[in-house]
């Protein structure tokens, strides 16, 4: 390190003790970095260093509000969430951003999971045939034909969807995908299997 006064290397410490920056530094008192750098590493080992980089786009309330929108509020992408951001609060980030700020409030993308689009009354029938069938015997169930069926598109794809969901969290409606027996451009397939 080339040797400076006294009174420089005070104004050093003195800027750095205050806060300033090793380029702020630099600037004002016209000495070289690496000389600003190895007076506060010398004689402030415990000074806190810039984190460096620029500020981030979005706040802690920003933040909340991405995640907000994913848990309550009926979005279900990144990019719905930008464009959320931009139109109400007039803030413009990059939808891996939100994707960035919804993994570090503990949310990962999943696909959705498939699950039959049946009325409240409906699931009610169900769970209440469910109940009446159970103390059946294997006798009972030997006179039972067990039939389904299956959908082959001939036109559109069935991809995935994807959601948001924390790992410990229960699979909620806003991760399902709803799905329908029938549809156009379709060959469904029945069959059924019995005991005998």
């Amino acid at each position: 390190m080339k040797s400076i006064s006294d009174s420089k290397r005070s104004d050093v410490l003195s800027l750095l003790n205050s806060g300033h920056t090793v380029a702020e530094v630099v600037r004002r008192i016209k000495v070289s970095k690496a000389t600003v750098c190895c007076i506060g590493k010398i004689a402030c080992p415990d000074r806190k260093k810039a984190k460096g980089g620029r500020p981030s786009k979005l706040t802690i309330e920003n933040k909340r509000y991405c995640v907000q929108k994913i848990i309550k509020g009926g979005l279900y992408n990144a990019i719905q969430i930008k464009e959320e951001l931009s139109r109400n609060l007039k803030i413009n980030v990059s939808a891996d951003t939100v994707r960035r700020t919804l993994r570090n409030n503990g949310l990962g993308a999943l696909p959705k999971v498939k699950k039959p689009d049946i009325s409240d009354d409906n699931a009610k029938e169900r769970l209440l045939w469910c109940k009446d069938k159970i103390d059946w015997t294997l006798d009972d169930w030997k006179r039972v034909i067990f039939t389904d069926e299956s959908r082959v598109n001939r036109f559109s794809f069935d991809g995935r969807v994807w959601c948001w969901k924390r790992d410990n969290e229960e699979v909620q409606p806003r991760h399902t995908k709803k799905t329908r027996k029938h549809g156009g451009g379709r060959i469904m397939i029945w069959s059924g299997i019995s005991w005998s």
